[in-house]
This record gives C-alpha cells, sequence and structure tokens, in this order.
C-alpha cells in the first residue's frame, strides 16, 4: 500500500500545467462567467415551475407575496430570518408571482457565486482549476438542498463578493492604507447580515483578517482605529437600520423577539438527531476533503500567498462556526460551507491529470445524491399541487384555508390569504418549534379554529419530530368533527414527500367548536 501511494504520488508531482484548450478557450471572465450561468440553468432548469420544491423557500415566496398585499414581516407573518430576505422575495413578487421568477432569481445568484469562485480560484490556479471549482459549486448545490432558493444561494454571493475584494485589497491593507475594496467587502457583509444571522461569524473573521493586516502594516494606530470603526460601522449598518424601521414603526419587540429572542427559545434536538444530521453533512462533503488534501499535498508552496492562506483558513473557520452556531444540522445549513471548499479544491481541479476526473467524480457523486434532470418528477409534483389547490377552492365553505402541516405554497396556489401570522407550518406542527415567538402556539391554534376555517391541509403522518401533539389533535379534532375529507394527495419535494389531506366543506357550528 505504501509503494501505491509512493506511485502515484510520484505521478501526481510530474503532472503538466493547465491544459492549453482551457487557457485558449476561456481566458475571458465573460467567458468562464456564460459557461457557468450555463451550467447553472443545466442544472435547474427540470425543477422551474414546481411550486413545492422545499418547504422553506415556498414559504418565503408566500410572504414576499403577502408583502404585497401589506402583510409586515415578524407582525403580520412571522419568521425569524432577517427581513433581507424577504425583501428579496418581495421585490421578486413585484416582478411576477409565478414561482419561475424566485427560481430564475435563484439561478443568476448561484451562476454568479460560482463565477466569484472561479475568480478567487484564479490567484492560485489556472483557467482550468478556476473554472471547474465554479462547476463543482453547482453541482454540489443539490445535495444540500440548494436546488431553489434556500437563503444561502443569496447571501453566498454576498459573502464570496466580500471574500474576492478583501482578497484583492490585500496589498493596500498590507500598508495600511484605505481603501474603497476593504469597504465595500464590508458594506456586502452587512446585506448578507439582514439576510441570515449567521453570517456573522464568516463577517467577523473577515473583519479578523483586515484587522490582522492593519495591525502588522506601518500605518499610525489612529489611522488603524478608524479604518476598523469604519468597517465595523459599514457591516452594522442595514442591520441597524433595520432595527431602526421596526422602531419608527413601533413593532421594535416583536423584531427583537424574532432575531434574537425566538432563537434562544428554541428547543435544540436530540443529541441522536444532531450527530446524524451532521455525519451526513460530512459524508456529503467528503470529495471537496479530498481534492483539497491532493490539491495542497502535491502543490507547489509558492502557489498559495500566506496571506490567501491566512484568508481562507479564517473564511472556513467563519463558515464552520456559521453552521454549528444553529446545531440542528441541516443539509441547507452546510451551503455557506461550499464556497471556500470549492475556491480551494482548485488547487486538485487545476492538474491535468487528476482535475477534470475529479470533477466527473464530483459530478457523479452529486447526482447519485440527488438527479437534476428529473423533469418527470416535477411534473407530478406540480400536478399534486393542482389538484390539492383545485380541492381547496372547490371545498373551502367560506372560512378560508388553514395548512396545519403542508406545503405553504397551497396559499398563493389556492388564492386563499393565511388565517395567522404562523403561516410557516412548522410554527404551528413542530415540537423544537412550540411558543418560540410572540405568540402561545396552543392559543393561537385555538384563535384560529374558532374562527372557524373552511378548509384545512394536514399531513396524514407528522411531518416532524417531535411533533406539537397538543395543536395536532386539536386540529384533527376540528377536521374530523366539522370537515369532510375530500382529497389525500402526494407532497413531493424533491428530498421529502408526504401524504395530504385536504378536509372541506367545513361546517360554520358544531359541538367540537364550544371546546375552545
Amino acid at each position: 500500500m505504501a509503494s501505491l501511494f509512493r506511485t502515484a504520488a510520484g505521478w501526481l508531482e510530474r503532472s503538466p500545467d493547465t491544459p492549453a484548450m482551457f487557457e485558449r478557450r476561456l481566458r475571458e471572465p465573460w467567458k468562464q462567467f456564460a459557461l457557468l450561468l450555463l451550467a447553472g440553468l443545466i442544472l435547474r432548469i427540470a425543477t422551474f415551475g414546481d411550486p413545492n420544491l422545499h418547504v422553506d423557500e415556498a414559504f418565503y415566496f408566500v410572504v414576499g407575496q403577502e408583502m404585497h398585499h401589506g402583510a409586515l414581516p415578524y407582525v403580520d407573518i412571522w419568521d425569524r430570518k432577517p427581513v433581507g430576505l424577504f425583501l428579496i422575495y418581495y421585490l421578486i413578487a413585484g416582478i411576477s408571482a409565478n414561482v419561475v421568477a424566485y427560481q430564475v432569481a435563484a439561478w443568476l445568484f448561484a451562476s454568479a457565486t460560482a463565477w466569484i469562485i472561479a475568480r478567487i480560484a484564479a490567484r492560485w490556479a489556472g483557467v482550468q482549476g478556476s473554472v471547474l471549482a465554479g462547476v463543482t459549486y453547482l453541482l454540489m448545490l443539490g445535495p444540500f438542498e440548494g436546488f431553489g432558493g434556500q437563503t444561502p444561494i443569496f447571501y453566498n454571493l454576498l459573502i464570496a463578493g466580500a471574500a474576492l475584494l478583501l482578497l484583492r485589497a490585500q496589498p493596500q491593507l498590507a500598508v495600511g492604507v484605505p481603501t474603497g475594496r476593504t469597504f465595500m467587502a464590508m458594506a456586502l457583509c452587512g446585506l448578507a447580515l439582514t439576510i441570515k444571522q449567521t453570517t456573522l461569524f464568516e463577517s467577523l473573521c473577515f473583519g479578523l483578517f483586515v484587522s490582522w493586516n492593519l495591525w502588522r502594516s506601518p500605518a499610525p494606530m489612529l489611522r488603524i482605529v478608524l479604518l476598523l470603526a469604519v468597517c465595523a460601522v459599514l457591516g452594522a449598518l442595514p442591520t441597524l437600520l433595520s432595527a431602526l424601521a421596526y422602531y419608527q414603526l413601533g413593532h421594535w419587540a416583536e423584531f427583537w423577539q424574532a432575531m434574537v429572542t425566538s432563537n434562544l427559545a428554541k428547543v435544540q434536538p436530540t443529541i441522536l438527531l444532531i450527530a446524524l444530521n451532521c455525519l451526513r453533512i460530512v459524508l456529503r462533503l467528503y470529495p471537496y476533503f479530498a481534492m483539497i488534501w491532493l490539491g495542497i499535498r502535491f502543490a507547489d508552496p509558492a502557489v498559495l500567498d500566506r496571506r490567501d492562506k491566512v484568508f481562507m483558513t479564517l473564511w472556513l473557520v467563519g463558515a464552520v462556526l456559521g453552521v454549528t452556531a444553529v446545531p440542528n444540522f441541516y443539509s441547507h445549513y452546510a451551503l455557506p460551507l461550499l464556497v471556500p471548499l470549492a475556491a480551494v479544491s482548485a488547487l486538485a481541479l487545476d492538474r491535468r491529470d487528476i482535475g477534470l476526473f475529479a470533477a466527473a467524480m464530483v459530478a457523479t457523486f452529486s447526482m447519485v445524491l440527488i438527479q437534476p434532470f428529473d423533469r418527470a418528477g416535477r411534473l407530478r409534483s406540480i400536478e399534486s399541487m393542482d389538484r390539492m389547490a383545485q380541492s381547496i377552492r372547490l371545498h373551502d365553505s367560506g372560512g378560508g384555508l388553514l395548512v396545519y402541516d403542508g406545503p405553504p405554497y397551497l396559499y398563493a396556489l389556492a388564492d386563499k390569504r393565511p388565517l395567522t401570522p404562523l403561516a410557516f407550518p412548522h410554527h404551528l406542527n413542530d415540537g423544537i418549534e412550540k411558543d418560540v415567538s410572540q405568540f402561545n402556539t396552543l392559543a393561537e391554534t385555538k384563535r384560529i379554529l374558532k374562527a372557524k376555517p373552511g378548509v384545512l391541509a394536514i399531513s396524514v403522518f407528522p411531518s416532524n419530530i417531535p411533533e406539537n401533539a397538543e395543536t395536532r389533535s386539536l386540529v384533527l379534532g376540528y377536521a374530523v368533527n366539522n370537515c369532510q375529507l375530500v382529497d389525500v394527495d402526494l407532497s413531493l419535494e424533491i428530498n421529502h414527500s408526504e401524504l395530504i389531506a385536504i378536509y372541506g366543506d367545513c361546517r360554520s357550528t358544531g359541538a367540537y367548536l364550544h371546546d375552545y
């Protein structure tokens, strides 16, 4: 075995430079962008039009549409994501209420991020390595539930852009000279923070890098302090402006509760569930671990500048801290890790002997986990959602729709307004989400049922463990005693499917109603 490794090592060390084909055909950055744009489209186009790719992004688009009806996040419709995310979906919904609108936007953001990764990787790799690094990012989004409009799809672009700006600002930082690139990077980090709170850790690590460079520079201490103060203000400003807006509107308490208190009140999952989710993430990151080891092991030490090594290490630490800060370890929480990992993997992808082979292995690995070209499956999902929406429209007795445990985009498809600020079903049915908002979950469920909803969507089997048994028993009791079972259909998310029961023609009177 040792001789085999020595043989492989010798083979790798004798590898030639980047293939001329990549240099000749893709040297210009705009050509690389066009290729990555096309690659992103090919990997996503089969999903376009499906309103049920993932419960999270479907809900975000519902929020964006509700904001056009006057709903205010955290007050009229509740979630713990920062307001910047909902503003993105609000802007998209202003263009079109069709789900293709947000899916196209997500494609553009993903491909643009891949291009930024290629520009970062170009610092230590040739055209082949940098382009393939961007391609692998697009390939690995799917296994981590990044096939649609998950939150990191949007903020990864901002963080990657900030990273590129800081890497390019290093010569100025080394001599302590103020640079617009540094200030712009901090502003991008601030915008990312309004999309997801966990970007704070990557932003802080970027700030540490700036501080480290300035501290080592010959600049006077007063200038260093002033520069760092400006960076801190730029990073905090978008969040401070959001907070000020809610304060001026008289809803500071709701904003604070959503941004801070709700995250502290959330019940932590069991150790076993944490371990299983963490193991899943690590195993899915294996191709990057292998490529980075190969790249660093056999790369010329002079390829990576010392400051670049420090920066990439800090970035990866920040991304890991962002993942571990919310210890649910859902697959999509690891999406921020893909950006720095993809950039560093360019060292291996740039090699003529193994680069193309490694990229092919990543493609194979990702497509074993998720089939990006399964248009037939997405059409079945579209049809099932249309059937459920049709049943809801036909069998609403006049009290409106409650999606207690099911696809939240049924509200939009059936042209129904949510009956509660807790329109994200998990906030009603998930035991982990119990009482994390300013609304008491049980009391809010009773209030909804007292309002006599005319049609309900309820999963046949609880979709979340632990379930909120109190609210589920109340909702099922209302449905069984006051409504008719009018449809049972299959909800087909990409990585999750469940049977959804539609109870409709609900009576406006009934003995069960008086139990509330």
